[in-house]
């Protein structure tokens, strides 16, 4: 079975050494994140506040709304302790609420070396970015606490905050240059991340992850069953169309996963191409349902244009 994946070829050795957006582009997807309708971090439509900070969370605090009551225990906060049911019933009972409050965002962006690739308009790890950008945007536009995780050699954490100061650092660090990687060099694995994601963020986090997940395994299924517990996990599958259907009657370097070795492969062949298809479309789907199973969202975003994702 073919487990190939493509070698990103540059077109201009000066252009590699770019920000993978200019400053026009910038400008033109920092309006259309504010100016569109489908703001992924907004609160149903019949709410009157716009703020996710306005809507209770799912998790028991001390907050301003009444959920329940519950047997006192020792050690509970005595200011919680309900007199009345007390004066009533004979019996401790304490009383717990929901807290309000606002979740903080966490993008884990891919620019290793398998998305540093593209047939067409861009390439992968360019689409990743210009969805990142967005979606740093319309959390400001929230006034969520975001932060970010960038995956190149190491995984670069930073930290989050709310101000137009991280925004700023974080648009600058996901913008910056792309130049060819080898594949063979060391670089952080998506699981490796997962699973201190799992360690490191609060319950209640928004976790959007924009990858091409080349190297997600059956065995990451436990990690990102306990993040979509604890948390809103949204993936959003980035996809070249040649990783989906091979143009007719041209010739392609791919790299064999299992054996690390290149291999050609003549796409005018209808039986390579067909089984070069076949072989993506199971991996592709692998990746869905891993996720899917998982309890997390997923979507696909091709290179073949910025638009919205779906799935």
């Amino acid at each position: 079975m073919l487990t190939q994946w493509p070698i990103k070829r540059p077109h201009s050795t000066r252009a590699i050494y770019q920000p993978l957006l200019n400053d026009v582009e910038l400008q033109q997807l920092q309006q259309a994140a504010l100016a569109t309708g489908d703001n992924p971090f907004l609160i149903d439509s019949d709410v009157q506040q716009l703020l996710l900070g306005e809507r209770t969370s799912s998790f028991a605090g001390s907050g301003y709304e009444f959920a329940e009551h519950r047997r006192y225990v020792a050690g509970d906060d005595v200011r919680f302790i309900d007199w009345r049911v007390m004066a009533r019933t004979g019996k401790l009972y304490r009383k717990v609420f929901h807290e309000e409050r606002r979740p903080q965002c966490y993008l884990i962006v891919d620019r290793r070396a398998a998305m540093r690739f593209g047939t067409r308009t861009q390439l992968k790890v360019t689409r990743a970015v210009r969805q990142a950008i967005r979606l740093l945007y319309q959390a400001r536009q929230q006034q969520l606490v975001t932060g970010c995780v960038i995956l190149e050699d190491q995984a670069d954490w930073i930290k989050p905050g709310q101000g137009a100061t991280n925004l700023h650092s974080m648009i600058q660090q996901l913008n910056s240059p792309c130049p060819p990687l080898p594949l063979s060099q060391a670089q952080v694995a998506l699981d490796t991340v997962l699973s201190e994601l799992a360690v490191r963020l609060t319950a209640g986090c928004i976790i959007y992850i924009i990858s091409d997940f080349h190297d997600l395994q059956a065995a990451s299924s436990a990690t990102l069953y306990h993040l979509a517990q604890q948390h809103s996990l949204r993936a959003q599958h980035i996809i070249d169309p040649v990783e989906q259907k091979l143009p007719a009657a041209s010739q392609y370097q791919l790299l064999d996963e299992r054996s690390g070795k290149l291999i050609n492969i003549d796409a005018g062949n209808p039986l390579l191409s067909r089984q070069f298809e076949q072989a993506m479309h199971k991996k592709h789907n692998h990746i869905e349902q891993w996720i899917k199973q998982a309890g997390g969202q997923y979507q696909t975003l091709s290179t073949d244009g910025p638009g919205d994702p779906h799935g």
